[in-house]
């Protein structure tokens, strides 16, 4: 637990250093509770055999809700398997401010989380050949 701490405070000194420098705008999506735009850190892409990691911002003009609390960003680190073209969750921040910006409103990562389908036309999928440097 420890060490996956230390892990996800690394990894979010990183990726919050460069915010505004490396978010690319990647598209937006329509969601249930609205539309979700989501941006990519290109500078965070790591290639390793069939797999690739990336950190994702995900943005929604209205307040979505985890569990009980509201956020309006979150920023998290995916993982895709470029050859069985599936995607996981390995850390995620919800903000309370659009653009990861604001308190920290939860936080967690896992290095277990399971494996889900990207399927080709959806967000998941777009971002899964991004990251895998398909297009």
């Amino acid at each position: 637990m420890v060490m996956t701490r230390i892990i996800l405070i690394l990894l979010l000194t990183v990726v919050s250093g460069s915010l505004h420098a490396d978010w690319v705008n990647f598209g937006t999506s329509v969601t249930r509770t609205g539309n979700v735009t989501a941006y990519v850190n290109q500078t965070t892409i790591q290639k390793t055999g069939e797999k690739s990691k990336m950190w994702i911002l995900y943005d929604s003009r209205i307040p979505r809700k985890f569990e009980k609390l509201a956020y309006k960003s979150s920023m998290g680190q995916d993982e895709y398997d470029c050859k069985t073209k599936q995607s996981r969750t390995i850390a995620i921040l919800l903000y309370s401010k659009n653009l990861g910006h604001g308190d920290v409103v939860s936080k967690f990562s896992t290095s277990s989380s399971n494996w889900e389908s990207a399927p080709p036309d959806s967000m998941s999928g777009h971002l899964l050949e991004y990251a895998c440097g398909m297009k």
